[in-house]
């Protein structure tokens, strides 16, 4: 006998076993609500869906059948519940009947989800059992970057906010800092496929048909890179930029720019893209990010800061955020490492902002968490899936960052558990890659006591590729090794002459990457073959562990070539480089057509540029060395 909990996600937090089993028969009764609201209903049509698959639709009535299958599904806050929690449901299952009992319909509506995720593990027979869950945070959120390179299509978003509600989380939120399409000024975003107005609109609809609250959240102090360095706004920032946007690298536009917090145009910069983009949302909520101010007081402050403090310069600019959230009925949330840098500012922070605390190693100090809870903050943990400047993100150290994470935010009380999935230099990790930490964080953010690393896997590779043998989380964790706490894209698009950075890797992961990757590609390329899982995330999953095999070669061709300009005659790797630079074209082609599957223009070309230029790099690289093979005459 299957035991229920062995295949849910989220764990419930209390399975009982029962005797007996509930068997769908044909004719089966369901009864519901007379008024069900929208998720509600949504949801329940997805479960009628799935159970007339395996066993026809639903009856209207009984039929006088010798065996009557009975699902019966209210709201009902009376009694003893175990957890006050809104979103509580206790779900029965014995021979012949089911009931599923939310405590508000938001209950009821977690209630229909494990409901569906049993019906398709188990199929037409569900073990006995008494399940009464509750969530241990209010607030379980995804944190998506759409700036640093891929801007999704709307029916990309779609599809996440579908599997994000499947999985229980409750808020969405999408990093902007120039790719919403602002009407006072479109050079903001213009040539960045930028995400318009109807598809915010669209998306904030979508996100509270499913119970998830969709929050806004714009770069509102660093990070401001492109804005401040479009002609216009360039006196408002901190230290003014040097060059184009166009002109930055990657890596001075992932460290962006600091408004100049006492320009009173700084204020008047922020009030117009607040005017345009707040009201979109429906939700009380206003992220306005305010991290990583690097350059505050360094600059046009620099006396300011020296006599009063940096810290004084970051709360004066807080307080002029959070009145500006409230102008439009927001709550605001800001980034907690300015802060926790400052802790001697803590209590100026306005009591009813949230403070949004990130770390993201398996090793960081989770339990300065405190420091919000002690001044009476509002706190999120916020960890992270270790994707960003990885082709495959790096889950087993991702694995340990969510849970640790979760854990400290029961211990102090935290009200939310909101996971990030950032796209430094280009954001070429694919969403796929990241599934795996994304149903991690839900998972944790649920009931952080369950399950385990093998447990989880294995019920991973069920709901993504209906496969029970934990085999592709395996060759995940396998090829993510090599890039827990390296970052696999810098070393790609590095030089080819540039040893040092590619002995980062060394020659033994190296080596480890080519085979691991080969054989996870191997594996998901089987998989799309034979239509297991969703074929882009098999596509994906594939292309990007071959890339990271490639980036295996290449360190080990590079330090050939090294070896052989040093004068080792036996290795100079001429014909493998010449297999190298046609690799590379052929998966960059691939690459490309991938990322359009999914998301918008924006940023393809200028990672695309990446792929030709290691191409050309390693192609020129093969011909110098045959010639260096040639007799000479």
């Amino acid at each position: 006998m299957t035991r229920m909990e062995d295949w849910l996600l989220p764990r419930p937090q209390r399975v009982v076993q029962r005797d007996g089993e509930f068997e769908l028969t044909e004719g089966w009764v369901a009864t519901v609500p007379a008024a069900l609201e929208v998720p509600e209903r949504l949801a329940f049509q997805e479960l009628v869906t799935a159970l007339t698959i395996l066993a026809g639709p639903p009856k209207p009535g009984f039929t006088g059948a010798a065996r009557q299958s009975t699902i019966t599904f209210r709201v009902d806050d009376r009694g003893d519940w175990s957890s006050a929690q809104p979103e509580s449901y206790r779900l029965t299952i014995e021979p012949g009947n089911v009931d599923v009992v939310g405590r508000t319909s938001a209950g009821l509506l977690q209630g229909i989800r494990t409901l569906l995720q049993i019906a398709r593990s188990c199929g037409r027979c569900w073990p006995g059992a008494e399940i009464e869950d509750w969530p241990a945070f209010a607030v379980r959120g995804f944190y998506h970057d759409v700036t640093r390179g891929k801007v999704p299509t709307l029916p990309t978003l779609q599809m996440l906010v579908d599997r994000l509600a499947a999985l229980k989380v409750n808020q969405f939120q999408i990093y902007v800092e120039h790719v919403f399409e602002f009407q006072f000024d479109p050079a903001i975003s213009r040539g960045c496929s930028p995400l318009t107005a109807e598809e915010i609109r669209a998306l904030d609809a979508y996100c509270r048909d499913r119970r998830i609250d969709f929050v806004p959240s714009l770069a509102s102090f660093g990070h401001m890179a492109r804005v401040l360095s479009l002609p216009p706004y360039r006196d408002l920032a901190e230290i003014e930029a040097t060059c184009s946007w166009e002109e930055m690298s990657w890596y001075h536009r992932v460290r962006g720019l600091t408004l100049d917090p006492y320009n009173p145009r700084s204020r008047e910069l922020l009030e117009k893209m607040y005017a345009e983009y707040v009201p979109l949302f429906s939700t009380t909520l206003m992220n306005a990010c305010a991290d990583e101010t690097f350059d505050l007081g360094k600059g046009k402050n620099k006396e300011k800061a020296d006599r009063e403090g940096t810290g004084r310069l970051y709360v004066d600019h807080i307080l002029f955020l959070h009145d500006l959230a409230r102008r439009y009925g927001k709550r605001l949330m800001i980034w907690g490492d300015v802060v926790s840098h400052h802790p001697e500012m803590v209590n100026e922070i306005p009591k009813d902002t949230v403070l949004m605390h990130w770390l993201y190693f398996a090793d960081s100090d989770f339990d300065s968490t405190a420091l919000f809870q002690k001044a009476g903050l509002q706190t999120y943990v916020c960890p992270g899936c270790s994707g960003w400047n990885r082709f495959v993100n790096g889950i087993n150290s991702a694995d340990l960052n969510i849970r640790r994470f979760a854990a400290a935010g029961v211990r102090y009380g935290a009200a939310g558990l909101l996971n990030t999935d950032w796209g430094d230099e280009g954001h070429v990790n694919f969403l796929a890659c990241s599934w795996h930490p994304i149903y991690t964080g839900a998972a944790m953010g649920w009931n952080p006591s369950g399950p385990g690393p093998d447990d989880f896997d294995r019920i991973f590779d069920f709901l993504l590729f209906g496969r029970r043998d934990g085999k592709a989380a395996a060759a995940l964790r396998e090829v993510a090794t090599v890039g827990d706490r390296l970052d696999q894209w810098r070393i790609f698009y590095a030089a080819l002459d540039n040893h040092d950075e590619h002995m980062r890797m060394g020659l033994e992961a190296a080596a480890h990457a080519e085979r691991a990757g080969l054989a996870a590609a191997s594996l998901f390329e089987e998989y799309e073959r034979s239509g297991y899982g969703d074929p882009q995330d098999c596509a994906e999953l594939g292309l990007a562990c071959r890339l990271v095999a490639l980036t295996g070669s290449k360190v080990r061709l590079a330090d050939s070539l090294q070896k052989a300009r040093q004068g080792a005659a036996d290795a100079s790797p001429a014909d493998e480089l010449a297999a190298l630079a046609e690799e590379v074209r052929l998966r960059g082609m691939h690459f490309r057509i991938l990322w359009r599957n999914r998301n918008k223009v924006s940023e393809m070309e200028k990672v695309s540029a990446v792929f030709d230029r290691v191409a050309s790099d390693a192609q020129t690289a093969a011909n110098h060395s045959q010639t260096r093979k040639e007799p000479q005459t």
